[in-house]
């Protein structure tokens, strides 16, 4: 967290470093320029002001000597940088490159592996994902070829992550492994502790519970030696999602209830209302509706209390959800149009659209079919807007039988056919066929 003093600290430096600046440009000491260019470039780079550091370090460029390809290295580095915070990733790039063009001519092996690294950063934030693995590989190379252990686990966690969003699984493992075991020589515990979670959120993943449950249980064992509260939250998470998955239902409980419990114990909201959610959600699949419930009030008083519409609405409509099943239909409907207010005033059609489809079908239940056929026309509406095709379905087949059983025949038959054909739409014949089962029966 920033304090008050460490704003006044910064603003102390960055006003002492510009009057050296000054005295320097004063003086002519281009040497000196340039240093206190870089430092307040770094300086403004650490505080999120990248559009003042992109300038002085485009300052410093200019007065650098063709042939100082060490300093143009590190300059187009800090550039790239700066113009990367900016999101001009297309000039950020271009600044990379020109940093391993001036790291290559310098034939520092570090300045080039780094260059490297970012050009693979750049690449893989700009969704080119191989491209990104092309450059940290030849990062690896040169790590690896020097014996630098520190870069060599940096790129692997990369390299990791990048197989990860290319579905290659097996190669994001084996970097993982390897960066676990680097960091293991290094004596990095923390490190270590990441690189068990990554090939434990992979195994999840894949299914393997098992192989997962087992990774988690040891980086579980590393965060809480090291008390690394967050770490511990997310190994927790896992490890209620894998022993959910693999049908472990008590300890599944057991360590969901123990994540919410430290999440609240420090102040975390997002991982708190994240894991109420997701176990709350795993009790109603259980029956176990009752705790559910006891979880989702806690979730509605936390979103009101951190203003979050959002999860204020995801919660509340998992309530009505709950009363729904009971057929507490009242409770119901109260808590569905909270959350449909809610949806509007955030102007999210889509759960808009959704939960006009479950006021419909809760009004349907208790035969207040106008109101019913209300709701379930706005959803229907809302949802072919949004191509939602297998929601437009659903609701043209709610209609339909809310005007079959208000004698209206031929009004069914219409949504029938409209059902028929927004489920062909998305090629499911099953729901196809059964909306023609209905039409058929309506006409005798």
């Amino acid at each position: 967290m920033t304090t008050t003093d460490d704003v006044m600290d910064v603003e102390r430096k960055i006003q002492y470093l510009q009057g050296l600046l000054e005295n320097a440009r004063q003086r002519n000491d281009i040497v000196v320029v340039r240093a206190n260019q870089k430092r307040l470039g770094q300086l403004y780079l650490e505080t999120g002001n990248a559009p003042e550091a992109l300038t002085h370090f485009e300052e410093a460029i200019k007065t650098l000597e063709p042939d100082d390809h060490q300093s143009l290295a590190q300059f187009y580095g800090y550039a790239g940088l700066a113009l990367k915070l900016i999101g001009n990733y297309t000039l950020a790039l271009r600044a990379f490159r020109k940093s391993n063009t001036a790291a290559v001519a310098s034939e520092k092996c570090e300045l080039i592996c780094d260059s490297h690294i970012q050009l693979g950063i750049v690449q893989s934030e700009m969704d080119h994902k191989t491209e990104a693995v092309s450059e940290l590989g030849r990062a690896l190379s040169l790590a690896i070829e020097s014996q630098d252990l520190p870069r060599k686990l940096r790129i692997l966690d990369l390299l990791g992550d990048n197989f990860y969003a290319l579905e290659s699984f097996d190669k994001a493992v084996e970097d993982y492994v390897i960066a676990y075991e680097t960091a293991k020589i290094l004596g990095n515990r923390p490190a270590e502790c990441t690189s068990l979670i990554k090939v434990a959120n992979v195994f999840l993943f894949e299914r393997e519970f098992v192989a997962a449950i087992g990774q988690y249980e040891r980086a579980l064992e590393i965060a809480s030696s090291l008390e690394n509260r967050n770490a511990e939250i997310s190994i927790l998470g896992g490890l209620c999602r894998a022993n959910a998955l693999s049908g472990n239902i008590p300890l599944a409980i057991k360590y969901g209830d123990q994540v919410v419990h430290l999440a609240r114990e420090f102040k975390h909201f997002d991982a708190e209302i994240t894991n109420i959610y997701a176990l709350a959600s795993f009790l109603i699949d259980q029956d176990r509706a009752e705790e559910a419930l006891l979880y989702l009030d806690r979730g509605r008083l936390l979103a009101r209390e951190n203003q979050s519409h959002h999860w204020l609405q995801a919660v509340i409509t998992l309530i009505g959800t709950v009363h729904y099943n009971a057929g507490e239909y009242e409770f119901a409907i109260e808590n569905y149009k909270e959350a449909l207010a809610l949806a509007m005033s955030e102007a999210d059609v889509e759960n808009e659209a959704r939960l006009c489809g479950y006021l419909g079908a809760v009004l349907a239940e208790r035969d207040l079919y106008a109101e019913s056929i209300e709701y379930a026309t706005r959803a229907d509406n809302l949802a072919n807007e949004l191509e939602n095709y297998l929601l437009a379905g659903e609701q043209q087949m709610l209609l339909a039988f809310n005007y079959r059983d208000t004698n209206q025949p031929e009004k069914a038959m219409e949504y029938c056919k409209a059902a028929i054909n927004s489920y062909e739409m998305i090629n499911n014949t099953q729901f196809a066929e059964q909306a023609g089962l209905l039409l058929s029966e309506l006409q005798g």
